[in-house]
């Protein structure tokens, strides 16, 4: 089994490759049309993302299929990743979150349209400086400093790729703590069982990675989504973590 979800990631991460934005759209408009999906496919210029609003989806009993037929052109086909969603209810209130596939499925009879934002597989490359930083909870603390920190996606429901969300100095870091806990406590209002030591913690990552290959290159991608957010694609030792700063 973990070969074959290797294999997957490989596939995923090293072989998928993301396709001219202009063209997705264009493809990826007339593929929903033929297929009578009540949807429109945009370009958000500002943050190089498509947008594909989904409409009147409250009444569509094969939404859950639409959702999947959209995600798998997209993620598959084209190389763009949901990230985000705007979704309108019956009402006409908005709400704003981070992608959650399956709360989308199990919702959509309460929700009018939705606005899903697609981002690239990778984001602008970065210069990499000879520090970062990590913001995480003090539940996981033992474990970092352990085995170190390898891409996750954050969120399970998330089809985007893995990744470690860093900052480039400790305050960027602290700026994200209540929009971390508030993340958190979503979470928790729908699992009630879900108990974890939510003080935060911040560590610095030493970016001189030894003991790799000579054509190794760690890679730094500026996070669209976070005004001075970045994110790392490749595995931190425990050797390069150390923490500056926690919650007491």
């Amino acid at each position: 089994m973990n070969i074959i979800y290797d294999f997957n990631n490989f596939l995923l991460n090293e072989t998928l490759k993301t396709y001219d934005i202009d063209l997705t759209i264009k493809s990826a408009q007339v593929e929903i049309d033929l297929l009578f999906i009540n949807a429109f496919v945009s370009k958000n210029s500002i943050n190089n993302s498509i947008k594909i609003l989904i409409n009147d989806i409250f009444y569509n009993n094969t939404f859950s299929l639409c959702l999947d037929v959209i995600n798998t052109m997209m993620i598959n086909r084209f190389g763009w990743f949901p990230s985000i969603m705007l979704m309108i209810n019956t009402v006409g209130q908005p709400n704003n979150k981070r992608y959650d596939e399956n709360f989308l499925k199990n919702n959509f009879r309460n929700i009018k349209n939705v606005e899903i934002t697609y981002e690239a597989k990778y984001d602008l490359e970065s210069n990499v400086p000879n520090k970062l930083y990590h913001l995480s909870f003090q539940e996981f603390e033992n474990k970092i400093l352990k085995s170190g920190l390898s891409p996750k996606s954050g969120n399970k429901l998330s089809k985007h790729l893995d990744r470690i969300y860093v900052c480039s100095n400790i305050e960027d870091c602290k700026e994200l703590i209540s929009r971390m806990k508030l993340n958190f406590a979503e979470i928790k209002f729908h699992n009630k069982k879900n108990k974890i030591n939510t003080k935060w913690i911040i560590y610095e990552i030493d970016t001189n990675l030894q003991n790799k290959p000579i054509d190794f290159k760690l890679r730094l991608f500026k996070d669209p989504n976070y005004k001075n957010g970045y994110y790392l694609v490749d595995n931190i030792p425990p050797q390069n973590i150390k923490i500056v700063d926690k919650e007491s």
